[in-house]
């Protein structure tokens, strides 16, 4: 009958070892891909945005005009109105830079500095109007210079036309050149009604209108500047192909990791299967050699008998020098001999043990007239000289 494999236990022994080497190479492999820099795709240029500088006018310590009629301050207005600017312009791909978001001071040199920081395309001051006459009403446009007159023109066009079925009057465009005169960029100043009109400052008190402002705004920006769609269609395609070229060099990346915890693993994980291998069919591999190459197999085996003695015995002699060096010296005292005993004293003689338990109940002088019956005078047994 043909043996099979053997069953040894190193076989199942080398079969754990590989099974724990294969799950170290996996979560090696799944580590080092989460500790995998997150590439950039540097080849891909981003489309510049379109940048709009926001000036809310006043804030901190101080508020601006302040309406007679409802105690509205000029400042809240204005923050309020530049905060649904931002909203509608980013809904539109603009990138916006706010010289405030909070009841905070900005002066015009600082809000300057900001937008020029920020690159910005345009800059829009936002203010409310006030006068002693109130009569005056309505808003208006300002400009320091004439290259923003385009700039102007489209945002009061798109004002004008969502402020007046509300109520609010146009006073058009009107120069100012003594504001923003060092901003490099097209910059203008709306001026939404005024706080010391009746009307319109129970209008900007209004949110629904200063929102209906804002939007107003935002459009005639989109009418000023006809790239920004474009412009935003370009950030979502480039957008997609960054995210497309991070996926495919993240995955090269984690395939590198892969590879380095392979090449580091492989080696072991070889050796082990083939002693696995040889441990189960040894017998048919050394049958099938002997046939083929005799003499080589028996100096191998020799070599091998050598090697596995040689390290036997100093495995052997490692293992003793630990458990020698290990070994705690015993605590009990030693037990005196002979030779240490006190002379004079006697020892208390034991009973045998089988004569214990049991055995104890019977008397050791019917012992003796049972083994020398009849023969008592005056020689004595060994069993005398107990009593029970």
């Amino acid at each position: 009958m043909r043996k099979g494999p053997s069953r040894s236990l190193y076989v199942p022994a080398l079969a754990l070892g590989i099974a724990a080497l294969c799950g170290g190479l996996v979560t090696g492999t799944v580590v080092a891909s989460l500790r995998a820099p997150t590439p950039v795709a540097r080849h891909l240029k981003a489309p510049q945005p379109y940048v709009v500088a926001i000036m809310p006018g006043h804030g901190g310590v101080d508020p601006g005009a302040i309406s007679p009629f409802n105690g509205l301050k000029e400042k809240n207005v204005t923050l309020s109105m530049g905060l649904d600017l931002r909203r509608a312009l980013q809904a539109d791909g603009v990138k916006v830079a706010m010289t405030r978001t909070a009841d905070t001071d900005i002066s015009i040199s600082q809000a300057e500095t900001l937008a020029v920081q920020s690159h910005a395309n345009v800059l829009i001051s936002l203010w409310v109007n006030d006068w002693s006459d109130a009569s005056l009403e309505g808003a208006t446009v300002f400009m320091p210079h004439q290259k923003d007159l385009a700039l102007a023109q489209n945002l009061n066009s798109g004002m004008s036309a969502a402020i007046a079925p509300l109520g609010m009057g146009d006073r058009g465009t009107q120069p100012l050149p003594q504001l923003w005169v060092h901003a490099p960029m097209p910059a203008v100043t709306v001026e939404v009604g005024f706080m010391s009109n009746p009307q319109d400052s129970q209008l900007l008190a209004e949110s629904s209108f200063r929102s209906v402002v804002a939007g107003a705004l935002a459009n005639g920006l989109l009418a000023y500047a006809p790239q920004i769609p474009r412009i935003e269609t370009r950030l979502v395609a480039y957008k997609r192909a960054e995210a497309k070229v991070v996926a495919a060099e993240r995955a090269a990346t984690v395939r590198a990791a892969s590879q380095r915890q392979i090449d580091r693993w492989l080696p072991a994980l070889l050796l082990l299967d083939g002693i696995l291998v040889l441990g189960l069919y040894r017998a048919p591999i050394v049958r099938r050699l002997r046939q083929r190459a005799p003499a080589l197999v028996d100096t191998g085996l020799a070599g091998a008998k050598v090697m596995a003695g040689a390290g036997g015995a100093t495995m052997d002699a490692i293992w003793r020098g630990a458990t020698r060096a290990g070994r705690r010296p015993s605590r009990k005292p030693a037990l005196a001999s002979r030779s240490s005993r006190r002379p004079g004293v006697e020892r208390h003689r034991r009973p045998p043990r089988e004569w214990r338990g049991k055995a104890a109940t019977v008397h050791p002088r019917r012992v003796t007239e049972m083994v020398q019956p009849g023969d008592r005078g005056d020689r004595r047994s060994i069993y005398d000289d107990f009593s029970f």
